[in-house]
């Protein structure tokens, strides 16, 4: 009587979870094995959901993640992609391919793939690996620089790519250096508004800024045309603008080299008073696409025509910021971006570099050379599930972890006084 019972109450459990099982999709029912850690059993509920439906995005997805957990990489990026392909907007395969590619050592790849993470669901984790693609750039940046001049003999013509262009800060002549603050914001303006023409390649900022700093040309980093030809080979560019300010309201005067020919093969001038430097900028713009032959199209020209602010002392502040940044000074460069973006709610560059600048406790320069990709990829991880956690703590203040109180001591900011 009792065994009969038992099979009853047996009966009683077992048959609805039987019926549950037979009604499950293979994507739940991989997801269940997956709950479980039966990672073999799940991966084959996932192929089974892909070849009824390859369209099957999330199937794609939870496959890739049940590569990463039994260390497939290669096959884990290969999923997430294909997840991707189906639906670009998916913020957990586009987070881990890049840890994908990080296992693989593949860092370049991994901050390309970070730099397209949007989370709206979750902010904080959003703006945490802006901060931590901001660290692996520093980091793969130093270390090219360093490859480059390591292998310099061995650099070959054909490692120029055409239509890639690099350019340099602009060199302060002004016997006061009072035009110092607009050494790198005037580049960094400029390079902005040629990355909206699709026929160009525009060097990163810190590709350019490292590789001078490597080769201890100066910490502003300015490079003089002599010179230019062999750092258009060491950053594989075709061409490079090297340029210089001078008092007498601002005149600016630029040089466009070419490495191939080892010659310049245009230059550019134009004088405004510094109040419209707004207006000096676009102009040099032009000027350049015209030096370097470059179509545009109506479309691109609207997006590169806008001013980035009109405000020339926020533009000061964006200077001062990034003279901080390239140091590795968080909490300064973090300053000097909020008073740009006071100066200038609208300035956009000012909010993004902003965004981008890590925590007071992040690594500094020397630090930063010496990151491998696995140092990475546990940052990334730890600084990830920080931010899940206490992410409605920066929500509450509006404040990034490298943006708190007033500016330091001494980082008070230059007046505009010209």
């Amino acid at each position: 009587m009792k065994s009969k019972r038992i099979k009853w109450i047996a009966a009683c459990w077992i048959l609805p979870v039987l019926f549950f099982w037979a009604g499950c999709s293979p994507l739940t029912r991989g997801n269940i094995q997956m709950d479980l850690k039966n990672y073999e059993s799940a991966m084959a509920h996932y192929r089974r959901a892909i070849e009824s439906d390859p369209t099957d995005w999330r199937a794609h997805q939870q496959l890739g993640i049940a590569y990463l957990k039994t260390d497939r990489p290669q096959q884990a990026a290969e999923a997430f992609t294909r997840a991707l392909q189906v639906n670009p907007s998916d913020p957990v395969s586009t987070f881990h391919l890049a840890e994908a590619y990080l296992q693989m050592g593949q860092r370049r790849n991994a901050i390309d793939t970070l730099e397209q993470y949007r989370n709206p669901y979750n902010p904080e984790v959003e703006q945490e690996i802006r901060r931590q693609v901001t660290l692996m750039q520093f980091s793969e940046a130093i270390q090219e620089a360093r490859r480059a001049l390591a292998e310099e003999r061995r650099l070959k013509p054909s490692d120029i790519r055409q239509g890639t262009v690099a350019v340099f800060n602009f060199k302060d002549t002004s016997a006061d250096q009072s035009l110092r603050p607009l050494q790198k914001a005037l580049a960094t303006l400029i390079m902005s508004d040629l990355s909206k023409v699709s026929a160009l390649q525009v060097l990163e900022r810190l590709q350019v800024h490292f590789l001078l700093a490597e080769m201890q040309l100066g910490q502003t980093g300015i490079v003089e045309e002599a010179n230019a030809p062999r750092m258009g080979r060491l950053l594989g560019a075709e061409s490079l603008v090297v340029g210089a300010l001078a008092r007498g309201s601002l005149k600016v005067q630029a040089g466009v080299a070419s490495t191939s020919r080892q010659s310049i093969i245009g230059s550019v001038a134009a004088q405004s008073p510094v109040e419209e430097f707004y207006k000096l900028e676009k102009e040099i713009v032009y000027q350049l696409l015209k030096v370097l032959k470059v179509p545009y199209t109506p479309q691109e020209e609207k997006l590169f025509s806008q001013y980035h602010t009109k405000e020339l002392q926020a533009v000061v502040y964006f200077g001062q910021g990034l003279e901080a940044f390239d140091a590795g000074q968080w909490s300064e460069a973090a300053q000097f971006f909020r008073k740009a973006q006071e100066a200038d709610p609208d300035f956009e560059l000012a909010r993004l570099y902003r965004g981008a600048c890590p925590g007071v406790d992040a690594p500094g320069i020397a630090a930063l050379g010496q990151m491998t990709a696995a140092n990475s990829l546990t940052a990334l991880s730890a600084a990830v599930a920080g931010a899940a956690a206490e992410g409605s703590a920066s929500a509450a203040t509006g404040d990034g972890p490298g943006d708190s109180g007033p500016a330091p001591a001494g980082a008070g900011g230059v007046s505009v006084n010209w």
